[in-house]
């Protein structure tokens, strides 16, 4: 999937750049950055990246499947010189390396209209791609929650949240954290979840000859790399239990001293009122670790974030596409 020559300045990521990533996440000054934490670039590289550090610039890049047309990079971390022009020769080497095309990815409005102004990028809409696996996660914009006002679920606004909740009561469900001895339970549970997916027939924008797929690694990766790092400070997670058996599974880390992002989030449709318990659980122990803010990530459906949605939105973050056209 990766060429074995790069340009000048790329190599291949491994989970020895853990501790490279943490030195830029730390100079991150954007609290809200979905992508400011280890586990979003393991789940995003789990089938093999590259990356350029250079002169205080870290840049990844990842291609979804082997059939895709698509390199994508996600927003650069560390410092840009102030110049777009930079972005535009390292992407012009890489270009020129590769048969893909070039594509930043979850770019905030204001450097997409600045590369864009260069006339070397174009934006690319989500039906640009046909692919399902080259969607973009962020077709419908990423929801963030203020926490605490989130925990409380006081408001008229939570009415229908406090039904679901009280309707799952019933099953007595047990959460817990995940740890590396409930691993199996995780994987047991995201292979039914991927089984359910498939069943309920979901479509790229509505068009019945191409059914959305799921790629279970996104989520079981998190089980197996992270379940001993469950530390109340740098990740979060939380599985629910109904008679023994996992019927929910969420992960999140933390993005800013404040903040933090939500990476995966699956639970059984047959229980009503898992998902809403699962978030509420989470949310709770969020807010007693000091996180003002949740960034729930975006949405491939108008489904998947009305969900979000629902939990009392305190700023909706919109993201862009734009591909490298010089």
């Amino acid at each position: 999937m990766i060429q074995t020559t790069l340009p000048e300045g790329w190599t291949q990521v491994t989970v020895a750049d853990e501790g490279l990533y943490e030195s830029f996440f730390a100079q991150n000054t954007d609290m809200f950055s979905y992508e400011n934490n280890w586990a979003f670039i393991s789940q995003e590289t789990r089938n093999g990246a590259i990356k350029y550090h250079r002169n205080g610039l870290l840049l990844t890049g990842v291609v979804r499947h082997e059939q895709s047309k698509f390199r994508f990079i996600f927003p650069p971390l560390g410092i840009l010189g102030g110049s777009e022009a930079q972005l535009c020769s390292i992407l012009h080497d890489l270009a020129n390396n590769s048969d893909k095309r070039i594509v930043f990815r979850k770019l905030p409005q204001h450097l997409s209209d600045a590369l864009v102004r260069t006339h070397k990028f174009t934006s690319v809409p989500a039906n640009a791609f046909t692919h399902t696996r080259d969607l973009p996660e962020d077709i419908y914009p990423q929801v963030i929650l203020n926490v605490r006002d989130t925990s409380r679920c006081e408001s008229a606004h939570f009415v229908k949240i406090r039904n679901h909740l009280r309707h799952f009561s019933q099953h007595r469900p047990k959460t817990v954290d995940l740890t590396a001895d409930r691993i199996k339970d995780v994987v047991t549970l995201i292979e039914a979840w991927t089984e359910e997916y498939k069943r309920r027939g979901r479509y790229l924008f509505g068009d019945v000859s191409k059914p959305l797929a799921v790629d279970s690694s996104a989520y079981s990766i998190f089980a197996h790399r992270f379940a001993d790092r469950i530390d109340g400070y740098n990740y979060f997670s939380k599985i629910v239990y109904v008679d023994n058996r996992a019927v929910a599974f969420t992960l999140a880390g933390r993005t800013s001293p404040r903040s933090a992002a939500l990476y995966g989030s699956i639970s059984l449709t047959a229980y009503r009122g898992a998902a809403e318990h699962l978030i509420m659980q989470l949310i709770e122990d969020l807010a007693t670790k000091d996180v003002d803010s949740l960034n729930m990530g975006g949405s491939e459906t108008k489904g998947l974030f009305d969900f979000k949605n629902k939990f009392c939105t305190k700023e909706l973050r919109y993201c862009y596409d734009a591909e490298y056209i010089a």
